[in-house]
């Protein structure tokens, strides 16, 4: 089921139905297909999902498409990965020390990180660098759009735009009730029905 984050009615805007035994995922990939044939005039700015649908085909297939991919890690996953020498945390923060956010170029889509050293946070007695400007570290949603969204997940913007996932619930919630309502009335007539075929 597709709805709007930001819609005040809760609605559905494409619904899909699949085998329970599909996997979330594939289930989201393959409507998200249909949505974009049936529907190729709608633009879609930012897609929310949870971590069931963490990964990265996903992220590739929204940042082909030039989608925000706003989706909560699964945490079963590694926590660290390697990029350039560099760690990189669960948050898309490179570490070694934790180096300090110098914001985000907006042409290239990367975000710029700065020794915090040379920044003024602390004093270290090993610099790993030299220059009075210090080492410098870039990352790119494009190298690895799983690990570096476009939105930083330890910014307070991704917690915002997140927290409208709920919009989602409510909508999923609405329709187990009107399905439960139809059902019940199904059944109530179905038996009426028997009930009279006896008689």
């Amino acid at each position: 089921m597709f709805c709007t984050a930001d819609s005040p009615h809760d609605l559905p805007i494409y619904l899909r139905f699949s085998r329970a035994s599909q996997h979330d995922s594939v289930s989201w990939i393959c409507g998200y297909q249909e949505l974009r044939h049936w529907y190729p005039q709608w633009k879609l700015g930012e897609v929310i999902l949870d971590s069931a649908h963490d990964s990265l085909p996903i992220y590739t297939l929204l940042e082909h498409d030039d989608v925000c991919a706003i989706i909560d890690l699964n945490l079963r996953r590694s926590s660290k990965l390697v990029q350039d020498d560099f760690i990189i945390e669960k948050d898309g923060v490179p570490i070694g020390r934790k180096v300090t956010h110098w914001g985000k170029l907006a042409k290239t889509h990367r975000h710029k990180w700065r020794c915090p050293a040379k920044c003024g946070n602390w004093i270290c007695e090993t610099p790993c660098s030299p220059s009075e400007y210090g080492i410098t570290f870039y990352t790119s949603t494009s190298d690895n759009p799983w690990l570096i969204p476009c939105i930083r997940r330890d910014s307070k913007e991704w917690r915002i735009r997140y927290a409208k996932r709920n919009a989602v619930k409510r909508c999923n919630k609405r329709q187990k009730i009107e399905v439960t309502k139809k059902n019940k009335q199904i059944f109530a007539i179905k038996e009426w029905l028997e009930a009279a075929t006896a008689a």
